[in-house]
């Protein structure tokens, strides 16, 4: 039997709402990788898909996420232009991204799932200083609550040791 590839886009956008529907046909299995709705309201925008991520600190590499792997089924929210931060002006133009997806299950803890912050802040104009933070958590048989979530968030390890 012939294998056969191929891809389909199509994107579209109005003032508050882009969508791109992306269908790529690898081995005879459809992928919508790249696929997306977002929604804009004023600065911010909230996004459900499976967006391919690009953090580090240039356009050459990146240290914490990039467009090798292929990208999990996520939903966001960030600012769309970086603004200045009542009462933390010094800090320049900062802007953020905040997202929480859904990892595959063929891994060592299936099902898992993936949160990540980020924030760059622009003091001097020709400085720039990004913090991100990700963390993989949960998954089959590991209990996911909201002190797991405030544990990740704070910086504490979630080396599988599950809470009696």
């Amino acid at each position: 039997m012939l294998n056969s590839n191929y891809f389909i886009k199509y994107t579209n956008s109005t003032n508050s709402l882009e969508y791109s529907i992306e269908i790529t046909n690898l081995n005879n299995k459809q992928v919508f990788d790249n696929s997306f709705v977002r929604l804009y309201k004023g600065n911010k925008i909230f996004s459900v898909g499976k967006i391919s991520q690009w953090w580090g600190p240039s356009e050459e590499n990146s240290l914490i996420l990039s467009n090798q792997a292929r990208p999990f089924p996520m939903i966001s929210f960030e600012n769309n232009i970086p603004t200045k931060m009542r009462y933390f002006d010094f800090l320049g133009p900062v802007s953020y991204k905040i997202f929480l997806g859904k990892l595959e299950s063929k891994r060592e803890i299936p099902n898992a799932a993936i949160l990540g912050m980020r924030i760059e802040l622009n003091p001097h104009k020709r400085l720039n200083i990004g913090l991100s933070r990700t963390a993989q958590f949960g998954g089959d048989g590991r209990s996911v609550n909201l002190e797991t979530i405030k544990d990740i968030i704070l910086g504490k390890d979630n080396q599988g040791k599950e809470s009696p």
